[in-house]
């Protein structure tokens, strides 16, 4: 079952002022979350379909509801999880 990436408007105004580079390496994490987005073991614990993998010192949260992908938001590790704790 092939995956669709969907961005937040969040996540897109983040990453653009986020250096070349790591984007480069952003990317390159998309593209495997495409082949399977729940193998990650960082699972969020407030929900079973948010999930963050690490980037660097970046975090990058992403959801998954059947075959679509939404990255939600990305930051630095020292911002923490604040905005995703109910």
């Amino acid at each position: 079952m092939p995956f669709e990436v969907y961005f937040s408007e969040l996540f897109l105004e983040r990453a653009k002022k986020l250096d070349k580079s790591i984007v480069l390496e952003i990317d390159k994490k998309i593209e495997k979350l495409k082949e399977n987005p729940t193998a990650t073991e960082h699972r969020m614990h407030y929900g079973k379909d948010f999930f963050r993998i690490y980037v660097r010192n970046m975090r990058l949260v992403y959801k998954v509801e059947g075959n679509k992908i939404t990255l939600l938001d990305i930051f630095k590790r020292e911002e923490g999880y604040v905005k995703f704790r109910n």
